[in-house]
């Protein structure tokens, strides 16, 4: 109590635990200085009263479990079920315009041929060869169903987007896809921050977002699609973490205006999920949470 007292008295703000998503190693957290788009330096812009989507919007989402089924001598083998829905809502109702499912067996050639044939409706996934490690295996494992799964993602917005036009609010980032990074109905939501894009003051400002307030609106260092990225506070991080309610939008270039970057923002404001005490709600839009539930009940 007393050393609370005494950060107070610096000036510094106070935290309550760690962020929720801290499960990272120290060298997964980089820096990547972004190219600002919108003012000479980094701003803050307050966005006043949030203003809801006025015509019907869907959103997408998806999910993923792991079974570790057994070894093949220190091998592990998995059974990783992979779904993706896209739920839209219209006048307030919302129905499932896509679904998706997959379901891949995972492990080493050699642990995959002593499991034998997968049954039916099963596809097997060989993991990339390399050292023999139980723990290695389990990483490799995780990364290969978290690519297999942005893939049943992203075929489920293809899938959505060859029926509809409307606006699409993705969880997670568009630069990763060709057409979404043009598609100028599309917003991808990144709730991570394991990079970040600006350092020094500029990472101070960033970080100390207020709520209902945007950052300038950049372009995240080349390495996929260029698409404007901006910060948007959802909620106040005060007495939190400097992540708490934090999350980035991305929009094809075609919305890189400030008048569009406001309205998307007012837009996305709208959407918070109510106060509630599961994990990342402080990121979480009402729309995205209705996917997940929706497929957690399948």
């Amino acid at each position: 109590m007393r050393c609370r007292k005494r950060l107070i008295a610096t000036g510094m703000a106070p935290a309550d635990g760690l962020p929720a998503s801290l499960t990272l190693h120290d060298d997964d957290a980089v820096i990547r200085p972004a190219r600002l788009l919108e003012d000479p330096t980094l701003r803050t812009h307050a966005l006043g009263e949030s203003v809801p989507f006025d015509e019907p919007v869907a959103f997408l989402d998806g999910t993923q479990r792991m079974e570790l089924l057994g070894y093949a001598g220190t091998a592990p083998v998995a059974l990783v079920e992979i779904r993706a829905a896209v739920r839209q809502r219209v006048r307030g109702l919302f129905t499932t315009a896509i679904r998706e499912r997959q379901v891949y067996l995972l492990g080493r050639r050699s642990a995959l041929a002593a499991f034998g044939e997968p049954v039916e409706g099963v596809e097997a996934l060989e993991l990339p060869e390399g050292p023999a490690h139980p723990f290695r295996d389990l990483a490799e494992i995780r990364r290969t169903a978290d690519r297999v799964r942005g893939n049943l993602e992203l075929s489920a917005a293809d899938a959505f987007r060859r029926v509809n036009a409307g606006w699409l609010v993705i969880d997670g980032s568009l630069s990763g896809s060709p057409t979404l990074a043009e598609d100028s109905r599309a917003i991808g939501i990144v709730k991570g921050h394991t990079t970040l894009p600006f350092d020094g003051a500029d990472l101070e400002q960033y970080l100390h977002l207020p709520p209902a307030h945007r950052s300038s609106f950049f372009e995240p260092t080349p390495g996929y699609r260029p698409v404007v990225a901006w910060a948007l506070r959802l909620w106040p991080w005060e007495g939190r973490d400097l992540f708490h309610g934090l999350v980035r939008l991305e929009v094809a270039p075609a919305n890189g205006t400030p008048e569009r970057a406001d309205a998307i923002s007012r837009a996305i404001m709208a959407e918070r999920l109510p106060v509630s005490g599961g994990p990342q709600w402080d990121r979480l839009l009402y729309g995205t949470h209705t996917v997940q539930q929706y497929l957690r009940a399948e």
